[in-house]
């Protein structure tokens, strides 16, 4: 019962700090409008989809190696976002 209630409130925290996330994207000046589009679609509607037809597929892997992995792989796609962004940034 606490473990759901505690996942609830990290998964409602990860969901609000994304929402920030894609806000100070959008309205900062330090990117041309392909990078803020890029970005959004790269950390805010691929893993969105993704995590959504995971879950929503019946068929998919059973254990929880596969789930691992495509943690690690997000978190890489996120990461590697991260610092295409701060390298494309206007100074």
């Amino acid at each position: 019962m606490v473990l759901a209630a505690a996942a609830a409130a990290l998964s409602l925290a990860v969901g609000a700090v994304a929402v920030q996330g894609g806000g100070t994207l959008c309205t900062s000046v330090h990117w041309a409008a392909v990078h803020k589009t890029a970005g959004v679609l790269l950390t805010a509607v691929l893993p969105t989809a993704v995590i959504s037809a995971w879950n929503l597929s019946s068929g998919g892997p059973a254990g929880d190696t596969p789930a691992l992995l495509a943690s690690l792989a997000m978190l890489a796609l996120l990461a590697g976002t991260a610092a295409w962004l701060w390298r494309a940034r206007r100074a």
